[in-house]
């Protein structure tokens, strides 16, 4: 059971030395979740405080994507996520919500510090660029959670050099997990914990429903 999960990028190290008698113990699930409670770094929750902001950063769409997602779940309007790029993609959100200058940036973080509620800010950080942006809006609006959106379809060592290159990463939104082969490989190479999968908080239970229902369609 430990070299199915190890194929499925799971670290050995998050399994621990009685894995393999845990799961004749309890059964793969529960010695999963188990395991993984003791072994994996916890998931960050979301910063909710008033005048705060959030960073989600990644290549393009996928960014925006993820951000309004995020938005949604903390019942704020999508539309009202900040975007911010320099490139064509400025209109995939209202004017309103654009960004794409640092007088702009400084302008809206003003605004943001009396709305009441957090703000989400969607940076575009394309996988094959500097990093001078992220690090002026960083400058502008001091996030206090910065996350970055990683396709678990991509390869580890891809996105390894790009976070690192980051000025910021504190967690990680792993998505188009059921995509992959090896939906625990970010697992195996990136440092900053995961705070979400496919949306959803990246718990010990939630990794191991995961992994158990992927283990369940290999034998079928």
């Amino acid at each position: 059971m430990a070299d199915r999960l190890q194929r499925m990028g799971l670290p050995a190290t998050l399994l621990g030395a009685t894995f393999d008698a845990d799961v004749a113990d309890r059964g793969t699930y529960a010695a999963l979740t188990r395991s993984l409670a003791r072994h994996l770094p916890a998931a960050p929750e979301l910063p909710r405080g008033a005048g705060e902001t959030v960073f989600v950063v990644g290549p393009g769409a996928d960014a925006l994507r993820a951000a309004r997602s995020l938005a949604a779940t903390l019942h704020l309007d999508p539309d009202c996520v900040q975007w911010a790029t320099r490139g064509d993609l400025a209109g995939l959100a209202p004017r309103a919500s654009r960004i794409t200058s640092v007088d702009a940036a400084i302008d809206r973080r003003q605004d943001s510090l009396a709305s009441g509620t957090v703000t989400i800010v969607a940076v575009d950080a394309p996988l094959r660029t500097d990093a001078y942006w992220m690090a002026q809006m960083a400058s502008v609006w001091a996030p206090v959670a910065v996350w970055a959106v990683v396709e678990a379809t991509r390869k580890p060592e891809d996105l390894e050099q790009w976070i690192d290159e980051l000025p910021r990463v504190d967690a990680l939104i792993v998505q188009d997990v059921d995509l992959s082969a090896d939906p625990a490989a970010v697992l195996r190479r990136l440092d900053a914990p995961v705070a979400l999968l496919d949306g959803v908080r990246a718990t010990p239970h939630r990794w191991a429903s995961l992994l158990c229902e992927r283990l369940e369609r290999t034998t079928t």
